[in-house]
């Protein structure tokens, strides 16, 4: 058992108020450990004093801000449509692609169109 008096105790209910753990089972778990509602609102008010336990607080927000963030993009990763099952089409008029794809919604990936493009024959040299 961890003395009272030892800073290990102050440590465990910084880490876990500012993790996010309710204030009564940190409570709890102390006064399971010999702590008195005295001494534990005592430790509780010189914790939230300390701007240690302010920063730690800040960085266990962004913390978990960060997490639910990362989470979204695993969600968002899991959903990426597959770019190797879209259609590729080449001299594809503008009638067709206004028919067939983009009032259907439906992806497609026109290949060949900037080779025609003057910009494309001034890359590979002069334009004739």
């Amino acid at each position: 058992m961890v003395s009272r008096d030892n800073d290990e105790w102050l440590e465990w209910a910084a880490y876990n108020l500012a993790i996010g753990i309710a204030d009564t089972y940190v409570k709890g778990e102390m006064i399971k450990n010999g702590f008195s509602a005295h001494d534990i609102d005592v430790l509780v008010q010189k914790l939230t004093a300390s701007p240690e336990y302010r920063a730690a607080l800040q960085l266990s927000r962004k913390f978990k801000l960060t997490c639910a963030l990362n989470e979204a993009l695993l969600e968002l990763e899991s959903q990426v449509f597959d770019f190797s099952k879209i259609k590729r089409i080449s001299e594809l008029s503008s009638q067709n692609f206004q028919t067939h794809y983009y009032s259907a919604n439906r992806p497609v990936i026109i290949e060949d169109v900037v080779s025609g493009w003057r910009t494309s024959r001034i890359s590979k040299g002069p334009v004739p």
